[in-house]
């Protein structure tokens, strides 16, 4: 029999105990064809047909406890040895967790190793899942008076359930495998991650910034939703730079256009942002034009959202469409203008790497 992790520890608490008990691998041992799943589980008296003798029988960490029914302890030992055991390997168990999530989630452990290293751990090989990964937020770590996320002081701050997997990922980042199987959609994810957001700074005055990936079933495909959540953080932060949580699913047409190369983006983003139309396309413009396509083009709710006259709003969209020809109270020629000014953050961006900003 195989000797690892808690069924060693059994070992080690049955060997110093006076009663005789005997102990089986689920995994690799049949169990007897006359005890029951229910026997198994209740610990009752079984009968050994063969031996015309009375065992205790109880399953626990994918092993089968026997004991004989002579003596009136066997019950009450039978059930002590795993929970004396798990109390024994607590921390042990927790440690293997994090260093398994850490290589699962770095694609480093795959395969049969890893759905056979997840069962170990107790982790459901088919589950809706989703991945938050959570880093410190930008606009934090420039102050040099910032407090730094030191992610050991606040896991217990991260409201989880029963079946998530939060691991610090030892590089100044945190990943929460999110158990979504109670059909909780995308939105609802952000939600939490926004409300989660609030907590940490609220307790620790560190902001933040959570990348949260596409669905995923299969444990096997995790690390793929880990990239999703470092990709959706690394779009987001370009085209939403206000922001703080981003979401894969909905950085459909944002990662299209990351992967344009840089002579087509600028070529196509010089036909709004040019000579002619640089005074008029000011900051303070596209702000206002951000916030209108936010607002899903409602001239009235974006007028609010930005402190200002419904008509001084109609006035701006007007200098827009004798400019540049494009009515932005028209849903195409909003696409078509929401696209160029995409495509402009994709060549700033791509400008700033080149030259080290």
């Amino acid at each position: 029999m195989k000797q690892k992790g808690i069924d060693s520890r059994i070992l080690d608490v049955t060997a110093s105990l006076a009663l005789p008990v005997r102990m089986m691998d689920l995994d690799e041992e049949p169990c007897p064809e006359y005890i029951s799943l229910e026997d198994l589980l209740s610990g009752e008296p079984v009968s050994d047909p063969e031996r015309h003798e009375t065992h205790l029988y109880l399953a626990a960490h994918h092993l089968l406890l026997t004991a004989s029914d002579d003596s009136p302890a066997s019950r009450d030992v039978l059930r002590l040895i795993p929970r004396l055991a798990s109390q024994d390997d607590t921390k042990h168990v927790h440690r293997d967790l994090v260093s398994f999530g850490r290589s699962m989630l770095r694609g480093e452990i795959r395969g049969e190793d890893l759905l056979s290293t997840a069962r170990s751990c107790g982790i459901r090989s088919r589950m809706d899942r989703r991945v938050l990964l959570m880093v410190p937020a930008q606009d934090m770590e420039k102050k040099t008076d910032s407090p730094k996320i030191l992610w050991r002081e606040i896991l217990d701050l991260i409201p989880t359930q029963e079946r998530d997997l939060l691991v610090d990922m030892s590089d100044g980042t945190c990943v929460l495998v999110k158990d979504v199987s109670d059909n909780e959609n995308a939105d609802e994810t952000v939600e939490y991650a926004m409300a989660l957001q609030e907590t940490v700074l609220g307790e620790t005055g560190s902001g933040i910034t959570v990348g949260i990936s596409s669905l995923h079933t299969d444990v096997t495909e995790l690390y793929r939703g880990y990239r999703e959540a470092q990709q959706a953080i690394e779009v987001g932060e370009i085209y939403a730079p206000g922001d703080t949580v981003f979401s894969y699913s909905r950085l459909i047409l944002e990662r299209f256009l990351m992967q344009l190369p840089y002579e087509t983006a600028l070529e196509y983003s010089r036909m709004l942002f040019n000579e002619s139309t640089q005074s008029l396309l000011t900051d303070d413009m596209l702000q206002t034009i951000d916030m209108f396509f936010k607002k899903d083009l409602q001239i009235s709710d974006a007028a609010r959202a930005l402190y200002i006259h419904r008509n001084t709003l109609i006035y701006r969209l007007d200098k827009i469409q004798g400019r540049t020809g494009l009515d932005l109270r028209k849903f195409d020629d909003a696409v078509v203008f929401n696209v160029l000014m995409k495509l402009r953050r994709n060549v700033q961006s791509k400008e700033e790497t080149q030259t080290g900003l």
